[in-house]
């Protein structure tokens, strides 16, 4: 079985090739039916969720995983049914490609370990200045959603809403074992764009997810953590942007994840391969509700397609991540029809909404998000956030979720969301006569060769009925078609809170002193791990590049400077609304 590697952000995970009947070997409690090692501080259920160890701020871990090569050929298989054969980039029944892109002309995917036909890559860890080499690596086109329908619709990755399945594995970090943790990948675009180009692809482990078959992990928890989520930086060569972006939401007072960095490291049966760097979030789940609301026994929701645009109601577009048995939309209903009511008496459609939803919330949320300009949430895309309904106040809160492209100008083109991308009309960059395949150079990661034009018929993410094809301040782009923004927006004393927040996040969450500093520290903490003897490999990495790591935050500086001289201009043309306290 050929290798295949998985990241675990800004601390380091390592998966270890173990067969279900080696946990064994392990042994088990034969007084309390737990297996070896297991205390309640680590493993245990009822224990306080410990922040400061499972999500470091000053050091990026290293877990490692480890699963039989029997599960880890199950979740190839698994992709494959889902995604297509990596080597053919089609889906089941001879889909295409997500967008119907096409690579260029005699494009050769990777194969990766574990499929049909796979030969061994190499495992090179690129050195600092070393020179890159043409790739034939295909890049999706400028502005490209793989799997989003146009007009920014969301939904999930298949028509029929199908996740990968969960394989028992090993995880262990600081010298302590979790036993048949689940694990499987996770993701829209990433996953896809990732499936048959890299070995890095984004995942999630379930501490008790097998815990019918193996009883003795019955509630078995992570200092306190269930669910845990990882990023692998797709579309984002500076790899800080998942982590950061999160970083200022919380600082700004929006209810977010907590993030970390990690080292994941993967044995399925052939010895531990570096995965490369992730950045681990923390799942919407009972720690966080905890910990950011008062009562964490409420409905929290993950809408996603055309109902998460909160213009017609589609129970299907709000699955329940909490309290999942009961059957009761009054909530999201209740919202529904408080929006879209009446607004010929302003006064009265405020008051009700603002008994349904945290308008104040909603409307910081949006200031800072349009600030630093996140191009895969709503407004743009019908998914990536969740809402929480607290019964201390039986409002609906907004939480936002997966900001991987976030902190670009623009969705292509250098420092975009897909970084080395063209703009939409931009000249394609032709490809050497002689291009070496993905596999044959030995440098670890290097340039495009090629980038391929969108097909004639390719529209971008928000366009026809998306209503959003940029980021303005104004929000003048948006339609009513994202009537949580459009009708706050077009009310006088909700665009004055608006334009207070925005003037808030200048300086305080998005200050650039501090932001820059924020930028450096994250950099110059995973930069050992991304470029350099342990830095990423050739076959386990997003980047073009390391001369694109090193350069991103260059990019991203740039860009917090751009933000604030428009944001400056704009408040400027609107300080009478900033009189309101």
């Amino acid at each position: 079985m050929k290798r295949m590697g998985l990241i675990f952000l800004a601390g380091s995970l390592t998966l270890s090739a173990m067969s279900c009947s080696s946990y064994s070997l392990l042994g088990k409690s034969s007084v309390v039916g737990r297996p070896a090692g297991w205390s309640e501080n680590s493993h245990g259920k009822d224990t306080l969720p410990d922040y400061a160890r499972v999500f470091p701020q000053d050091q990026v871990k290293k877990m490692e995983i480890t699963l039989s090569a029997a599960d880890w050929k199950l979740m190839q298989e698994n992709m494959t049914q889902l995604f297509g054969d990596p080597s053919s980039q089609t889906g089941p029944g001879g889909m295409r490609t997500p967008g119907n892109f096409q690579p260029p002309d005699g494009f050769q995917p990777p194969v990766f370990p574990g499929a049909p036909g796979a030969t061994p890559a190499p495992s090179v860890s690129p050195a600092p200045g070393s020179s890159t080499s043409p790739s034939a690596r295909p890049t999706p086109p400028a502005g490209a959603f793989p799997g989003a329908p146009p007009g920014g619709g969301g939904g999930p990755m298949l028509e029929n809403g199908e996740d990968p399945i969960y394989r028992p594995c090993t995880v262990k970090v600081d010298g302590v074992s979790w036993n048949y943790v689940g694990i499987r990948y996770k993701g829209n675009s990433s996953l896809r764009s990732s499936w048959g180009r890299s070995l890095k692809m984004p995942f999630r482990i379930d501490m008790d997810e097998f815990e019918s078959e193996h009883p003795e992990i019955k509630n078995q928890r992570m200092y306190g953590f269930k669910r845990l989520t990882f990023s692998s930086g797709f579309s984002d060569n500076s790899l800080i942007r998942e982590k950061v972006t999160a970083d200022i939401f919380l600082k700004a007072g929006i209810p977010s994840a907590q993030t970390a960095f990690y080292r994941i490291y993967v044995d399925y049966g052939e010895g531990q391969k570096y995965f490369g760097l992730y950045t681990m979030v923390e799942a919407p789940d009972a720690p966080m509700l905890a910990t950011q609301f008062k009562n964490p026994s409420g409905n929290l929701y993950k809408p996603s397609g055309n109902g998460a645009k909160l213009a017609t109601f589609d129970q299907a577009s709000f699955p329940k991540k909490t309290n999942e048995t009961t059957s009761d939309w009054k909530d999201i209903q209740a919202l529904f029809a408080a929006l879209n009511a009446d607004r010929s008496d302003p006064a009265r459609w405020r008051a009700g909404l603002e008994q349904v939803l945290d308008v104040e919330g909603f409307l910081n949320w949006l200031a800072v998000n349009t600030l630093i300009q996140n191009w895969d949430t709503y407004g743009r895309m019908a998914h990536n956030y969740y809402l929480y309904n607290d019964p201390t106040d039986q409002r609906l809160h907004w939480i936002p979720w997966d900001n991987n492209m976030a902190l670009a100008s623009s969705m292509g083109g250098p420092g975009g969301a897909f970084p080395g991308l063209p703009r939409p009309g931009a000249t394609p960059t032709p490809s050497p006569e002689s291009s070496p395949s993905p596999r044959s150079s030995s440098s670890p990661v290097s340039t495009p060769s090629a980038q391929p034009t969108p097909p004639a018929n390719f529209q971008r993410p928000g366009g026809p009925g998306g209503g959003a094809p940029s980021l303005e301040l104004s929000k003048d782009e948006i339609n009513a078609s994202w009537p949580l923004i459009r009708f706050l927006i077009d009310d006088p004393v909700y665009h004055a809170r608006y334009t207070y927040y925005l003037a808030k996040a200048l300086e305080t969450a998005f200050a650039p002193a501090p932001t820059r500093m924020l930028y450096q520290q994250a950099h110059s903490l995973i930069r050992p791990y991304v470029v350099g003897s342990e830095g990423e490999q050739s076959d386990a990495t997003m980047l073009s590049s390391p001369e694109a790591f090193e350069s991103a935050l260059d990019t991203l500086n740039t860009h917090l400077e751009e933000r604030h001289k428009a944001a400056q201009e704009f408040l400027t043309k609107y300080a009478a609304e900033l009189k309101m306290p």
